[in-house]
């Protein structure tokens, strides 16, 4: 099924049967099998593009990592941890009702710039709930954590869960990564020579009388021009010139791209969440790039995208944890990684983090890496506003 709305409420309507399923075999001790059929059904969630399971050996083991996959049953949180062979399962029962309402209510709050202290407490809680009673597994500090979970849990900014115990963040011991399922977690995608050229696009120039919804973002090209001058091989398309075949065309050859302007996510059909482009030289009004069209595409040349846009790795009921819409499109079109937030970040605060995230990827050209060394940066800061979560939690690195 490629519709995506589609294969959500394929999901929705089948998981009261797989939940039944899972928590059979785990009442059986078969907890490996539990996880294994849990996760084929999240696997279904995966987006769909071009680029089939040809391109992708399952065989080849990931990098030491821990794979942590949550399921919400009723009122039966599940928390698998996958290190190599070794598959564990911890099980709690929760009040979902409380538990639904702290996350919502966190979200609230950090989507308004405020200090650490009125944000710990729900940050505090949710580490108790999903992180502490699975933490001894997870490794060392600095070894890589990739979390599989869907719905509710999905929206959880779990970089920013804070140890009251220990006084850090959970980002402070893990890199962390996000994966549709455990089969896409240990995926390594036989890919073409990366290119090193990035491409940058930042404020999409469009009459404003006509899209009075949108604003200009004059603030992001200056933004842009000061991260591309760190790339020896890159070229910025801006204003006027960041129209959708100019854009169409440099998909083609960049290895790295940069979004800095609007994106809109459709709940109901994420599928035609869409990118913000100038219209095509001599018209007028405003060009679209939607999920659906970059979806088609081949992009396994891109090693990564970072979309410097609002809510670009936003969930919704039945789906993946940064796996719709146009975060969604972009891996399947065979994207190696995607960058982007989960909800609306003060442009300044944006700006921060993303001079931070480029200074670490053009050392290491690693997503994931470079996004937590930006976000500790900022919590290092000498300004606190900069230092709270409402700054870098919002962002997210999905894919391999």
């Amino acid at each position: 099924i490629r519709m995506e709305s589609r294969r959500a409420a394929v999901f929705e309507a089948a998981r009261e049967v797989v939940d039944r399923v899972a928590m059979l075999k785990l009442a059986s001790g078969r907890t490996a099998e539990a996880l294994e059929y849990l996760d084929r059904g999240r696997a279904s969630l995966a987006p769909v593009g071009r680029i089939d399971s040809a391109g992708v050996d399952h065989s080849v083991a990931a990098p030491a990592q821990v794979a942590l996959e949550y399921a919400l049953v009723a009122d039966t949180l599940l928390a698998w941890t996958v290190a190599g062979p070794r598959v564990e399962v911890f099980r709690a029962a929760v009040d979902t009702v409380r538990l639904v309402r702290t996350i919502e209510h966190l979200r609230q709050q950090l989507e308004k710039p405020g200090g650490e202290a009125e944000l710990r407490p729900g940050l505090s809680q949710l580490y108790e709930w999903l992180i502490r009673p699975v933490e001894s597994r997870l490794g060392g500090a600095g070894n890589p954590v990739v979390i599989i979970t869907d719905g509710h849990l999905a929206a959880i900014p779990f970089a920013a869960l804070y140890d009251a115990r220990r006084k850090r963040y959970l980002v402070e011991k893990h890199p962390l990564r996000f994966a549709v399922s455990l089969r896409e977690a240990r995926r390594q995608t036989r890919r073409p020579r990366v290119s090193e050229s990035a491409l940058f696009v930042s404020d999409p120039a469009f009459d404003p009388a006509e899209n009075a919804q949108f604003a200009r973002l004059k603030e992001a090209a200056h933004e842009v021009r000061e991260i591309a001058s760190g790339y020896p091989r890159s070229r910025v398309l801006s204003g006027e010139e960041a129209h959708g075949a100019a854009f169409r065309a440099a998909l083609g050859w960049a290895g790295m791209v940069h979004y800095a302007g609007h994106a809109v996510f459709e709940d109901e059909r994420p599928e035609h969440s869409y990118l913000l482009l100038a219209p095509t030289p001599g018209r007028a009004g405003v060009a679209t790039l939607a999920a659906s069209e970059i979806a088609q595409m081949d992009l396994r040349h891109l090693s990564l995208v970072v979309l410097a846009a609002c809510q670009t790795v936003r969930t919704g009921p039945g789906r993946a944890a940064g796996f719709s819409g146009l975060a969604g499109a972009f891996l399947a079109a065979g994207a190696g990684g995607v960058v982007g937030s989960l909800w609306e970040v003060d442009d300044r605060l944006a700006r921060s983090l993303m001079i931070e995230f480029h200074r670490a990827y053009r050392s290491s050209r690693n997503g994931a890496g470079a996004l937590r060394e930006a976000q500790l940066r900022l919590l290092r800061s000498d300004d606190a506003t900069l230092r709270s979560p409402s700054a870098w939690a919002g962002f997210r690195y999905v894919g391999s």
